[in-house]
């Protein structure tokens, strides 16, 4: 069952590093929207399983990183 694990913490990493070098406003929120719900299913799944506290602190920091970019894409607005 281990496979599974890793592919979703590829996943929401890689969605989420997306967001990050993501330069159009608009495409910005929507990789942001996409890395957050990836962020929650893993979230799940690591209460589920009680899985160890350095993958939460990783998507807490992450989710607190999105957090800041997203009053920068509405700045604009």
């Amino acid at each position: 069952m281990g496979a599974p694990q890793i592919k979703s913490v590829q996943s929401w990493r890689l969605l989420y590093e997306a967001a990050l070098l993501e330069f159009d406003p608009i495409k910005l929120s929507e990789r942001i929207a996409a890395a957050k719900k990836a962020m929650a299913k893993e979230a799940v799944i690591l209460i589920r399983e009680g899985s160890d506290s350095s993958e939460r602190h990783a998507l807490e920091d992450a989710m607190q990183v999105l957090e800041r970019l997203k009053p920068q894409e509405r700045s604009n607005g």
